[in-house]
């Protein structure tokens, strides 16, 4: 019986090392083709929806609208308590990636409160702008929005920021990243 296991044991850790090896040659082959084909942008403005509840009874819904040509961004979040006696704070943050599929922006967090349904306002809508930078909005294939309960978007930001100034250094060898840092 030992022996069947170590045999299954060895067969499993070959499988492992190899499938290994194939998601390395493919994320290899992703950052050679980054210079032309994941720079290209399919159309002028990029919509982005989202709606759900970061904790039961807490709902959130933002949407999201780039302009690709100024980089400006239009953005409206609802935020709603569904509970009696329990508000919260709330976090939305938009992450571009290009169509290779690598993070190259992010949007500082949009903070909102909302209190329970008895002690207050328990439904807020709000309007919110920010502005990329040409380089980043140009290249953008995709938005995607993230919604916190906790609203401490800084240390979020930071690690995003970090990918995706990491995705600049293949885009565009030699420049520096266009996202401000917190």
């Amino acid at each position: 019986m030992d022996t069947i296991r170590r045999i299954l044991a060895k067969i499993t850790t070959v499988m492992v090392v190899l499938t290994g090896l194939t998601v390395l040659t493919t994320a290899t082959s992703a950052h050679a083709a980054t210079a032309a084909e994941c720079n290209t942008a399919r159309t002028s403005t990029v919509y982005a929806h989202l709606a759900n509840d970061p904790t039961p009874g807490l709902r959130m819904e933002t949407w999201f609208t780039l302009d690709r040509a100024t980089g400006h961004i239009d953005a409206t979040t609802h935020v709603h308590s569904l509970l009696l006696a329990r508000g919260f704070t709330s976090a939305t943050m938009a992450v571009a990636y290009n169509s290779c599929d690598q993070v190259i922006g992010v949007t500082p967090g949009m903070n909102a409160g909302v209190d329970g349904i008895w002690f207050g306002n328990s439904d807020r809508w709000i309007q919110w702008q920010r502005d990329w930078d040409p380089r980043i909005s140009s290249r953008v294939a995709r938005i995607e929005i993230q919604h916190r309960w906790n609203p401490n978007w800084f240390i979020t930001y930071q690690r995003l920021r970090a990918i995706a100034c990491t995705s600049w250094t293949v885009i565009s060898p030699g420049t520096q990243c266009p996202l401000p840092a917190m």
